[in-house]
C-alpha cells in the first residue's frame, strides 16, 4: 500500500498521524468492499442493525456480516482513540483524507461518508 499521509498538524507527531490514517483506510477499505460484496448501503440504520446483530439480508452472508460488524465495531473504537489523542480536528482531516484516498481508489462513497461522519 502506498504511503498516502501528509497530514501533520500542529502539536502533533506524524507518526501518530500516519498510524492513525494507514488502520483508518484499512479498515474503511475493506468495509467499503463488504458493503459492494453484500450489496447493501451504509445508514445510521443499517449500522444499528449490524452491530445488534440483525440481518437485513438472507443469512447465506453471515460470515461476511460478522465482518463487517467487527470492522464498524473496530473503526468506531479506533476514530474513538484517534479524538482522544490527535483531537477532534485533525481526526476529521484524517477521515476527509481517507474518503478522498478510497474515492481514488473508484468507491463511490455516497452513502460511505455517514461512517466518516462527514460535516458539511
Amino acid at each position: 500500500m502506498r504511503e498516502f499521509s501528509s497530514h501533520q498538524a500542529a502539536g502533533t507527531h506524524l507518526a501518530p498521524v500516519a498510524h492513525f490514517e494507514r488502520e483508518l483506510f484499512e479498515i474503511s477499505e475493506r468495509i467499503a468492499r463488504l458493503t459492494l460484496a453484500l450489496d447493501v448501503e451504509i445508514t445510521p440504520h443499517f449500522i444499528e442493525d449490524v452491530l445488534a446483530s440483525r440481518h437485513l439480508k438472507p443469512l447465506d452472508h453471515e460470515h461476511n456480516h460478522g465482518e463487517l460488524r467487527a470492522l464498524l465495531v473496530m473503526h468506531f473504537e479506533i476514530v474513538t482513540h484517534a479524538v482522544d489523542t490527535l483531537g477532534d480536528t485533525v481526526t476529521f482531516s484524517l477521515l476527509a483524507a481517507v474518503e478522498t484516498h478510497l474515492a481514488t481508489r473508484g468507491f463511490d462513497l455516497t452513502a460511505f461518508s455517514f461512517l466518516h461522519f462527514r460535516h458539511e
